[in-house]
């Protein structure tokens, strides 16, 4: 199949990552001025919530709670609450072009998971974009002035509970 340019995906992708790139950037100006992680991610939930309720008075759109989807989720969400908690918590000691550097690893991870875990194949090309990740990652970590233990292990933390969230997603109805 020819790779050929579709304005739909290149608008979506671009999207996508403003809205990565800003919330990291907001993210990390909350941080700096209000420093209580938990209210930020309480007051994120919150707003969340309203605009979902919004959307679905909206949208007129009817949601239904099931019990039983509800247990399966849980664990993610729990997870993804550890995620928001530790990509807000690794801003007091890291900065932003440092958390994305490190955050890269996680495709490796989740990469050696689902070999490991699920025996996917991982083709040869991806193996070598996955060294080439880990072998950026080194040379910037190498070279990182504003080296921070408590920053790199709340990095390595965010990472694992982000593998372990994509993995558990996935296999999610």
């Amino acid at each position: 199949m020819p790779l050929g340019f579709n304005t739909k995906d290149f608008f979506a992708v671009t999207l996508f990552s403003a809205c990565g790139i800003s919330m990291l950037l907001f993210n990390k100006g909350a941080v700096k001025v209000f420093p209580y992680i938990w209210t930020l991610l309480t007051m994120q939930t919150v707003a969340t919530l309203v605009l979902l309720g919004v959307w679905a008075v909206v949208t007129k759109q009817d949601f239904q709670l099931d019990k039983e989807e509800a247990k399966a989720w849980l664990p993610c969400a729990l997870l993804f609450v550890g995620c928001l908690f530790t990509g807000l918590e690794v801003f007091k000691y890291i900065s932003v072009s440092t958390f994305t550097v490190f955050r890269n690893l996680q495709n490796l991870l989740v990469a050696f998971l689902e070999y490991q875990l699920l025996g996917t194949v991982i083709p040869w090309t991806a193996v070598m974009a996955l060294v080439g990740i880990v072998f950026g990652v080194v040379l910037y970590a190498i070279h990182d002035l504003s080296f921070s233990m408590p920053g790199y292990l709340l990095a390595l933390a965010g990472i694992l509970l982000h593998a372990a969230y994509n993995l558990m997603v996935g296999g999610l109805p």
